[in-house]
């Protein structure tokens, strides 16, 4: 029997709009993160099978899928040069690596309870999650999984990291004693951190920094609806919905363009406009896209 590493869901609506096996491999790791985009041309998209598990990647306009990996892994990440991918094994609860054509595989945590990797904008190390049981903090490590260094420490539940554009903040959620999560921004050394949102009954997850690190997008809404994608300035400011629709929309990532956004919803991912508009599918049976820089 195959077990999972238990980290609790994250985002109330999401596990209505999930498959069977895309709710074990959610629970398994809550939202997995995209990583930090850096600007460049649009590569391609990484995610992750619901029920045809591994990672995949494929051309933004749906062609040539190719398997990367087999299992329960998820949560891709691209490096910044596009040449590999952080990635979750959510059986073993740890980050590993691999090429962008999925060899190499190498395993960076061996703790039980490593999640949602995303890479700085050097590529030199990466930012994740540890703690599955409760109280998850945000840390960091070189891109070989050593040198790991404590970025948050308190008795809040902080999650979904991404790095900014040009690497001097890091951008997650927070939810204290089961409140809706707010969005926070911190320096990699854990000092000067700022609160982002703070609305009241309204929740924010999975913050993804656009490209020109003007931005932020994420996923959100108020418990009873249904999730939605928005975007918001890096000062709290100029909230923007950009779907509107009865399904959730969640897990949103940069195409390093900075002029596209992809994301999950109907159990499959899509890529929209950075302003919304109309969504396009590019792979079905998908989850937890990231975009390749090229």
């Amino acid at each position: 029997m195959v077990t999972v590493k238990p980290v609790p869901m994250r985002t109330p609506r999401r596990a209505g709009a999930l498959s069977v096996c895309a709710i074990v491999a959610a629970v398994a790791i809550g939202a997995p993160e995209a990583g930090a985009v850096v600007p460049g041309k649009n590569g391609r998209i990484a995610y992750m099978g619901l029920t045809d598990l591994g990672i995949f990647s494929v051309d933004p306009d749906g062609d040539r899928r190719r398997r990367l990996s087999n299992g329960f892994d998820v949560g891709p990440s691209w490096s910044p040069n596009g040449k590999r991918i952080a990635f979750v094994d959510a059986v073993q609860g740890d980050i590993w690596k691999m090429r962008a054509n999925g060899d190499d595989k190498r395993r960076l945590t061996r703790n039980g309870s490593s999640f949602e990797p995303s890479w700085s904008p050097n590529g030199k190390r990466i930012v994740f999650v540890k703690g599955g049981g409760g109280d998850p903090e945000i840390f960091t490590m070189r891109s070989d999984g050593s040198g790991r260094s404590r970025v948050t420490d308190n008795g809040a539940d902080d999650f979904d990291p991404d790095w900014s554009p040009n690497g001097r903040r890091i951008v997650f959620a927070r939810s204290r004693h089961s409140s809706p999560p707010d969005l926070f921004k911190v320096d990699p050394d854990g000092s000067d951190e700022e609160r982002i949102t703070g609305t009241q009954n309204r929740y924010e997850v999975t913050p993804a920094w656009s490209p020109d690190g003007r931005r932020i997008a994420f996923a959100g809404g108020r418990e009873s609806d249904d999730e939605e994608i928005f975007t918001i300035g890096t000062d709290g400011r100029r909230r923007r919905q950009i779907t509107a629709n009865d399904q959730v929309d969640a897990d949103p990532a940069w195409s390093p363009n900075g002029n596209q956004i992809a994301f999950f919803s109907r159990e499959s991912v899509w890529r929209m406009g950075s302003d919304g508009g109309r969504a396009r599918r590019v792979a079905r049976d998908g989850a937890w896209p990231d975009w390749q820089a090229r």
